[in-house]
């Protein structure tokens, strides 16, 4: 690995780390400050205003990567229309989360969760704006950003908890302070960064109907993936808040908290190595018969390793850590979090490949992936949970994830004429090579 590359994971390894203490910190305060139905609206209203925001995120963080990374600049001409996009889109996430609170059979506080909609709208213009920062390799500026947000959070429902009940309503107005934050962070470095701009550029004036057509199309796939894939990771949730009571979401968002942090892992290294895999296969072919990249395996090979060394330890754990962070009112949360944690390894290296098909041009069997996940998910959702409760809900989840991975395993053995076997002897030198030579560095002979 060149140097640019060992600095961006080590930033995305930074990001990782931060939200996944961070987050783990703020449920805690939250567990103990909240009942348990209060403790499950938030869950579920983050649930689904993360989900309302993939609308205006439309898939264009890969998509800006992409382009810019290519040499794309005629892409900074395009910036009135992707920011027409997300405004058109955020409107319409929140006007659709006010419908769903208001057609939801349980009690929901309607202005608690048009907050948490109006944070996850602002997170959404934080993920473009720090996209075109990675597209620079500023890496940096989206761990900073993450710091300064989580940071607000936990500060903020530390010292609400110590003068106050805190409240869902009050929990809302954290999170969305956290995120105007972000924003304006994100916005100061986006106009810093080489594909910068402000209002008062020419091409900023020059919107045209035909490029907001353009944008949508071009980012359509990716907007697809985007949407799908996070649908049948948090489509559950919904079922569950569907066929249950609010008190069975707080138990299910108490494990699935605790494993969302761990998918921004291979969120952030596929980011650090995107811009690499992206070039190599501008240059040539990424895989043909008998020949495999070297970035792309070492990928998929850090991301199956980093996942299995992750479901074991915390399955192993799982009992002290439910209490370590909830405490003994959510034992019954433990054999949620065992089971979903089988899915870690699975998810990793099916993100891996997803994104090795989306380098190759191969977006639509992402697509496709996607949309076969949330069938299998919706299924298994509705005919284990009635009988399973949130244990139903879960094993769901490893199932769905399970799909997609052979699916992917499937399409890049045929396709693209490689297995996950293809340089791993090569992946295995690289990294004995590069932990040589960091101990070497910190330790000395």
């Amino acid at each position: 690995m060149n140097k640019s590359l060992s600095r961006n994971t080590l930033f995305t390894a930074s990001t990782s780390g931060i939200t996944l203490v961070f987050g783990v910190l703020q449920f805690s305060i939250l567990s103990r400050q909240l009942t348990l139905e209060e403790f499950g609206s938030v869950g579920l209203a983050l649930t689904v205003s993360a989900l309302l925001g993939l609308l205006p995120n439309y898939g264009l963080e890969m998509f800006v990567i992409k382009q810019l990374v290519q040499g794309k600049d005629i892409l900074r001409k395009a910036y009135a229309s992707i920011l027409c996009i997300k405004v058109i889109f955020s409107i319409i996430s929140l006007l659709a989360m006010y419908w769903y609170v208001h057609q939801s059979s349980l009690d929901l506080d309607v202005f608690s969760f048009m907050l948490f909609a109006c944070a996850a709208t602002c997170l959404s213009f934080v993920t473009f704006f720090n996209s075109v920062n990675k597209a620079s390799q500023d890496f940096h500026v989206e761990t900073y950003v993450t710091f300064i947000q989580n940071f607000i959070q936990l500060a903020g429902l530390f010292a609400l908890s110590l003068i106050l009940n805190l409240g869902v309503r009050d929990v809302a107005w954290i999170w969305l302070i956290s995120r105007l934050a972000g924003l304006g962070l994100s916005v100061f470095a986006f106009q810093r960064s080489p594909y910068g701009f402000s209002v008062s550029d020419p091409f900023f004036q020059s919107l045209s109907f035909e490029q907001v057509k353009d944008v949508l199309r071009s980012a359509f796939p990716f907007a697809v993936a985007a949407i799908f894939g996070a649908l049948y990771f948090s489509v559950d949730t919904l079922i569950v808040a569907a066929l249950s009571s609010i008190a069975e979401v707080g138990l299910y968002q108490a494990s699935i908290r605790l494993i969302t942090p761990l998918m921004v892992i291979p969120t952030l290294f596929m980011t650090a190595f995107f811009p690499r895999i992206v070039a190599e296969a501008s240059s040539e072919p990424a895989f043909l018969p008998g020949k495999t990249t070297g970035t792309s395996n070492l990928l998929v090979h850090i991301l199956l390793f980093v996942g299995v060394a992750m479901m074991l330890i915390l399955i192993v754990t799982s009992p002290f850590i439910i209490d370590l962070i909830y405490g003994k009112q959510m034992a019954a949360t433990v054999a949620v979090f065992a089971v979903l944690c089988l899915m870690l390894p699975i998810r990793y290296l099916a993100s891996g490949y997803g994104l090795i098909l989306v380098s190759n041009d191969y977006q639509k069997i992402q697509t496709l992936g996607a949309i076969l996940a949330l069938v299998v998910n919706v299924v298994l959702s509705f005919l284990l949970i009635p009988k399973l409760g949130v244990i139903g809900a879960a094993i769901a989840n490893v199932a769905t994830n399970i799909a997609i991975l052979t699916l992917y395993l499937v399409v890049v053995r045929v396709k693209l004429g490689t297995t996950f076997l293809s340089g791993l002897g090569s992946s295995y030198m690289t990294l004995m090579a590069t932990t040589r030579r960091i101990l070497k560095t910190r330790f000395g002979n």
